[in-house]
């Protein structure tokens, strides 16, 4: 290597694709998660696809041994699929890792890549909470810090990464936008990062019923939707690249 050289570092962008897509062909591999809205992107850009695991009562307990089968079949569909990871995380009620049933879902799971969702954002202890998922040999943990935006959990996630001594990834995420992309990179010190880069849209619908509202709140936006913004994560993509 030659004295002075500048050696590039490499990230990689996880992007929650807001958008309802069919699987029209089970037998196309990777037909999921909105593969034609970001191939536009970059067709050159490497892409991976990743599924995300959760119970039906709630984001990351289990309260049921039928919800852990579903999940178990749903990893089974991912690999069958050639999904490249799978997203999930279970916690105990008492705010600890679920050793148990993670264990059989990361074994389950090889050799597709796993990462711990932000369940790790609710546990009681996140350094405990590090060791243990560590130990269950995921690949990654998607955290804000235990706080709502990343921005606001950065300390923790700083301290996190000392801790972990790249024993696993460390992925910020929640509240990542183009304009704080390259701070919280630099401040973290982390390559791995999420983002949904959404917009709201409005819907098509002409004619439109007042004071009805299927969610069951009006603060609920009844004819407009998320969606994944390609401008967006073209500029992040940029961003964190330069």
């Amino acid at each position: 290597m030659s004295r002075g050289k500048k050696i590039k570092k490499s990230y990689v962008l996880f992007f929650l694709i807001l958008v309802l897509v069919s699987l029209v062909n089970a037998h196309q591999p990777k037909a999921v998660g909105g593969k034609t809205q970001i191939d536009v992107i970059d067709p050159e850009v490497s892409k991976a696809y990743y599924g995300e695991l959760k119970g039906d009562a709630h984001y990351y307990t289990i309260n049921s041994d039928i919800e852990f089968e579903i999940m178990k079949e749903d990893i089974k569909i991912c690999r069958e699929l050639g999904i490249d990871g799978v997203v999930f995380g279970i916690l105990k009620q008492d705010g600890h890792v679920d050793i148990e049933r993670n264990r059989i879902l990361v074994e389950q799971a090889w050799p597709m890549s796993t990462t711990f969702h932000r369940a790790f954002d609710q546990t009681l202890n996140a350094f405990r909470a590090l060791e243990d998922i560590i130990e269950l040999k995921f690949d990654r943990i998607l955290t804000a810090g235990q706080q709502n935006k990343v921005t606001e959990g950065l300390d923790l996630i700083i301290s996190l990464m000392r801790q972990a001594k790249n024993r696993v990834v460390l992925m910020p995420g929640s509240g990542i936008t183009p304009e704080n992309i390259r701070e919280i990179r630099d401040l973290s010190g982390a390559h791995e990062f999420h983002l949904t880069g959404r917009k709201m849209l409005s819907s098509k619908m002409n004619f439109r019923k007042k004071d009805i509202y299927m969610g069951g709140l009006p603060q609920i936006p009844e004819y407009d939707y998320f969606a994944t913004d390609p401008e967006i994560i073209s500029k992040v993509v940029k961003l964190v690249s330069s």
